[in-house]
């Protein structure tokens, strides 16, 4: 740049000292020139050591599926235990790996779960005084079983709290449906933090803390989700797909396998050749060879009952050397009785 161009350039504004001391004293009603009005943005603290993965609206519809997954898996607990189970929702939050780890108990029910097809681990975590009730409830006791203070963890009974992880995995995949089909397998369980590494001490997990109450019994239920796992099907977590796979957009499919499942059901059908009325002293006197006249003509269709009920009117007849009967109309439902 020439000097003719630099003495081109309009000199910035000087402030006077009156003014330099009124925007330091911050009087009102003095214009100061060049300043800038208006309302200045607020600032908000960011830690690079754990960055913020999901944005807004990502986070809200995390948060969305994860109650929805305290439902479902306080129904499934419910069911296991034979107990009221309520399960809700305390916290959901963005922590580094290693901050997972530091705060997890000496001691907990660790259960290693492959999330397929992203390829990718999480951990659910029960408390292990939680988990030593729900053993109690399981082998039929009231939930007031010994404690992780005078007992530890048998391999049978790791073996039992399996089979209930699998139920809440079950409702993990119903609750995650809208976004994405998975398909949560359980690989092990441990019970030292040092030996359920399934992400780097510095990656980017998701905290989902939840409260399960059991009668009497309270205690922490802790999904960790790391955000490796979760790229792969980030983008889907949004209000327009969870809306879009709404259960609306599942109903046939639904609709489809309870027919299905209502399909292989078997009920009793029996054909009514006819019926008379005999008194007790008749009912007495039968032997063998006696003919018991009906009040059905052998011209006019015999009853064909479903369960009980008459359904259908048909012709007995014989395929080959069995008994059978063709079906010739369906009574109405308003004729049934």
């Amino acid at each position: 740049m020439s000097q003719e161009d630099y003495s081109a350039v309009p000199p910035a504004p000087q402030l006077s000292p009156a003014e330099i001391e009124a925007l330091a004293q911050g009087q009102p009603g003095r214009r100061i020139p060049g300043a800038v009005t208006g309302r200045y943005p607020t600032v908000k603290e960011y830690d690079f050591r754990q960055p913020e993965r999901l944005s807004k609206e990502q986070t809200r519809t995390l948060q969305l599926l994860q109650e929805s997954f305290a439902r479902l898996s306080g129904v499934a607990i419910s069911g296991a235990l034979r107990t009221n189970v309520q399960v809700s929702l305390t916290a959901l939050e963005q922590t580094p790996y290693e901050g997972y780890t530091a705060r997890s108990p000496d001691q907990a029910i660790f259960n290693i779960v492959r999330l397929d097809p992203l390829g990718g681990n999480m951990i659910i975590e029960f408390d292990l005084d939680l988990g030593f009730t729900m053993l109690d409830r399981l082998a039929g006791g009231t939930g007031m079983g010994p404690t992780a203070l005078d007992h530890e963890v048998t391999d049978i009974e790791l073996a039992l709290l399996g089979r209930l992880t699998r139920s809440v995995l079950t409702a993990f995949r119903d609750a995650w449906v809208n976004v994405a089909e998975l398909e949560p397998q359980l690989e092990n369980t441990v019970l030292l933090p040092m030996f359920a590494q399934i992400a780097l001490p510095s990656d980017i997990v998701s905290l989902a803390t939840f409260e399960v109450h059991m009668g009497e019994a309270t205690g922490q239920l802790r999904v960790c989700l790391p955000f490796s796992t979760l790229e792969p099907i980030v983008d889907n977590l949004n209000a327009q797909v969870w809306f879009s796979r709404s259960p609306r957009a599942n109903q046939s499919d639904a609709e489809a396998q309870v027919t299905s499942s209502l399909g292989r059901v078997g009920v009793p059908v029996a054909v009514e050749l006819g019926a008379t009325r005999l008194t007790i002293r008749d009912l007495l006197d039968l032997r063998v060879g006696d003919v018991v006249r009906l009040d059905s003509r052998p011209d006019l269709p015999v009853e064909l009952l479903v369960n009980g009920r008459v359904k259908y009117l048909g012709t007995p007849g014989r395929i080959r050397s069995r008994l059978a009967v063709k079906i010739t109309a369906s009574v109405p439902e308003a004729e049934e009785e």
